[in-house]
């Protein structure tokens, strides 16, 4: 018996939900190539609270934008509901080309200054199951 997440969903497996055209597809398996087959980009910002909400407002152009980039398969950042000063970050794009197009020079200065600490890692996805 395999074992599973605390979400029921087996262990080491992942979802990759892709924009097309004419609605949402949905990869599964690592194609017959074993080439990588997107990237993740997933961790955590640390800002002042009473600076939290004005950077998310501030990066709302930041994620409209993000989401209608080529390759983007979804992008947001979110207020953490249990810390006050962090600000949970999640990228989903279909290649590391297209995030490193995308990304080009980082925050704002202004967003850059309200930044105290980052931990954020971009992740390969080698393989993914439909759930």
């Amino acid at each position: 018996m395999s074992s599973r997440s605390a979400l029921g969903r087996p262990n080491g497996v992942s979802r990759i939900v892709r924009k097309s055209g004419s609605g949402i597809v949905s990869t599964g398996g690592s194609g017959s190539n074993n080439m990588p087959i997107g990237v993740c980009v997933a961790g955590h910002l640390t800002v002042a609270p009473d600076r939290r909400d004005a950077f998310l407002a501030d990066a709302l152009n930041v994620i409209t934008a993000a989401r209608d980039a080529p390759g983007c398969i979804d992008f947001h950042l979110s207020a953490d509901p249990i810390d006050p000063t962090r600000i949970n970050t999640f990228e989903h794009w279909d290649s590391t080309e297209t995030v490193e197009a995308f990304r080009g020079s980082g925050p704002s200065s202004e967003q850059q200054a309200a930044i105290l600490s980052a931990d954020v890692h971009q992740h390969t996805i080698a393989r993914s199951v439909r759930l």
